[in-house]
C-alpha cells in the first residue's frame, strides 16, 4: 500500500501550476484522487448509491471539490504536471482558442488528404497515358501469344 500522502514535491508543483487542486488517496479505488476545489457555479450532488467511487465523491463534494482524474500509484511521478499542463485549455489561450486551433488542424487535414488524392490521380493518370501511347510488339515467334484484336488497350475496338 502507497503512502498516505503523496510526494511533497509533486505537491508543490501541483500548488504552483493550480491551488485549487489536491491529491488524495482512495483506499476504496485503490488510485489517488486528483480533485479540483469548485471555485463557482453549482457543485452536482455526489451519487447516493453505495460504491466506492460514491463513497469518495460525497466526501470530495462535502468539502467543495470534484474529481478530475484517478491516478494509479505507479503513474503519482514527475510526469503528472506536465501532463496536466499539456491538456489545460487556459494555458492554451482559453476554449476559444484551443476550438479555433482544432479547426485549424482539421482544414490542414483535409488539404493534405486533397493533395495526395491529386498526386495519387496524377500518378495513375501518367502511368495509363504511357501505357496507352507505348507501341507494342510481338515478335513473329510469339504472335499466337498475342491478344485478339492486337495490343491496344481497348482490345481493336
Amino acid at each position: 500500500m502507497p503512502a498516505l500522502h503523496p510526494p511533497a514535491n509533486l505537491v508543490r508543483e501541483l500548488r504552483a501550476f493550480d491551488p485549487a487542486l489536491r491529491l488524495r488517496w482512495s483506499d476504496g479505488q485503490a488510485r489517488w484522487r486528483l480533485e479540483r476545489k469548485v471555485t463557482r457555479g453549482a457543485q452536482w450532488p455526489a451519487s447516493t448509491i453505495e460504491t466506492a467511487a460514491g463513497y469518495e465523491d460525497r466526501i470530495a463534494a462535502r468539502d467543495g471539490y470534484v474529481l478530475v482524474d484517478l491516478i494509479a500509484p505507479e503513474l503519482l511521478n514527475g510526469r503528472l504536471v506536465p501532463v496536466l499542463k499539456r491538456a489545460d485549455i487556459w494555458s492554451r489561450g482559453g476554449a476559444r482558442a484551443v476550438a479555433d486551433e482544432m479547426d485549424q488542424l482539421d482544414v490542414d487535414h483535409r488539404q493534405m488528404m486533397k493533395r495526395m488524392m491529386s498526386d495519387k490521380f496524377e500518378v495513375a493518370a501518367r502511368e495509363r497515358f504511357r501505357y496507352m501511347n507505348r507501341v507494342r510488339t510481338v515478335s513473329e515467334k510469339h504472335a499466337h501469344t498475342a491478344p485478339v484484336g492486337g495490343m491496344s488497350l481497348n482490345a481493336g475496338v
